[in-house]
């Protein structure tokens, strides 16, 4: 599986095209770095982050300087019976699928502790 981005002013470039279209640049982009094999994958799959109004832009979403390191503590405070699991492992660079994993494991092992109070 291979997971790429298409982001700036590319992403405002590739969105006005077709479905076809897009899929053909983007495929094209990746068989620059992997070979013509790139071109007809298995599947293709895409999501358009900035136009899900659920996702908030995206998945890395966008935190100007300060915020992070002003306000994320906030986010491993629980509200009532919610947890939100959050980054807090520095060996790995948040936002990405390791990240996630280390996060939904750290949140498990918080919820778990919690239930044995």
């Amino acid at each position: 599986m291979l997971a790429t981005f298409v982001v700036g002013d590319r992403y405002k470039r590739r969105r006005s095209l077709n479905d076809s279209d897009r899929r053909s640049a983007v495929l094209s982009d990746l068989a620059a770095y992997f070979g013509e094999e790139a071109l007809s994958p298995v599947t293709y799959d895409e999501a358009d982050w900035p136009a899900d109004p659920w996702a908030g832009g995206g998945y890395p979403a966008f935190m100007p300087p300060g915020v992070w390191t002003g306000f994320g503590d906030a986010l491993a405070v629980p509200v009532g019976n919610i947890l939100l699991g959050r980054l807090r492992n520095r060996r790995t660079v948040g936002r990405f699928f390791e990240g996630a994993l280390l996060t939904g494991e750290a949140a498990a092992k918080a919820i778990s502790a919690k239930l044995d109070e």
